[in-house]
């Protein structure tokens, strides 16, 4: 699967059912070329409301719950 094909699908956390963000990177440990983590960039209604943190967001591999064609669904537990 190509990173260009992940990029398209809406992030959902099933802990709270919210919509998160988009795929813009991914972690890949070398030499291995195992997949890490994933980094998404926030919505915009979050990013302004954060005003002082960061625009992105990672999501490490073992938070996946699964890999759908329309969406990715992970598991974060929002504090």
């Amino acid at each position: 699967m190509k990173l260009k094909h992940l990029k398209k699908r809406s992030i959902i956390n099933v802990y709270n059912g919210n919509f998160m963000g988009y795929i813009i990177d991914v972690n890949i440990k070398l030499p291995e070329g195992n997949l890490e983590s994933l980094i998404i960039k926030l919505p915009f209604f979050k990013r302004i409301t954060k005003t002082f943190s960061k625009n992105t967001f990672t999501i490490p591999w073992n938070n996946i719950v699964s890999i759908g064609k329309d969406v990715i669904l992970v598991n974060i537990i929002d504090n």
